[in-house]
Formats: structure tokens, C-alpha cells, sequence
């Protein structure tokens, strides 16, 4: 098969350095934030037209609509983080909601690489 040979993303060197130097602080990639402490990722803003956990969870599926909605109404009424109300309501555990946060922030990542290699 002729074609084009795999190579690393320039970006995705850069990222792999940073967590190899344990690096802390906040890199902009494709219109993101990545937000880095002892050089792994903690978050990763979004740029505009990204959806929020909300959207993301109820996109994916991993929660039922009555439910999502139902916290994401008690969060904005209290003034509380969707995340502690998903929570404090058990419907999902810390391990499900560290998986769904770390796939949104890839998607976010992959969004902001693909958006930062076809230049302006």
C-alpha cells in the first residue's frame, strides 16, 4: 500500500515532552488550554463551538436524559458543579466520571491539533 509514512504530530512530541520534564502550567493548542501539573493533563478548555461535560454526556449516551437533566438543573439552582451533583447523586461513580472527563478533554485535544496543523 502506497501512500503517505506515519509520523508523530509535532504537537504531540511537544506534549510528550512536557510530560516527561514533569512539567506545571498551560500550553494553547488549536484554540485550547491545556492545563498540565507534574506534567500530566487536568483539563483541557474548551474553544468555542466545544460542548460542555453536559453535552458531552448526554451525546455519548453514559447518562440517561431525565436524570442528566435533572442534575444539571440542581447544579445551576445551588450554584454547584455538574460533577459534584453527578456524584453526591450516584449517578456515576468517581471512576465513570474520570473516564468521561479525560475522553472529553482528548476530543477536545484531537479538535484543537487537527485545528492548529491546518494553520490559519
Amino acid at each position: 500500500m502506497l501512500g503517505r509514512a506515519l509520523s508523530p504530530s509535532p504537537i504531540a512530541l511537544f506534549l510528550l515532552g512536557l510530560a516527561e520534564r514533569g512539567a506545571d502550567g498551560a500550553v494553547d493548542v488549536g484554540g485550547r488550554r491545556v492545563l498540565l501539573s507534574k506534567g500530566q493533563v487536568v483539563d483541557v478548555r474548551p474553544a468555542d463551538g466545544d460542548g460542555d461535560l453536559l453535552a458531552f454526556l448526554r451525546d455519548s449516551g453514559r447518562v440517561a436524559g431525565p436524570p442528566l437533566e435533572r442534575c444539571a438543573q440542581r447544579a445551576r439552582a445551588e450554584g454547584l458543579s455538574l460533577e459534584r451533583v453527578l456524584l453526591s447523586e450516584r449517578i456515576v461513580s468517581g471512576a465513570a466520571l474520570g473516564d468521561v472527563k479525560r475522553r472529553l478533554w482528548l476530543d477536545r485535544l484531537v479538535r484543537g491539533m487537527a485545528r492548529a496543523s491546518a494553520g490559519p
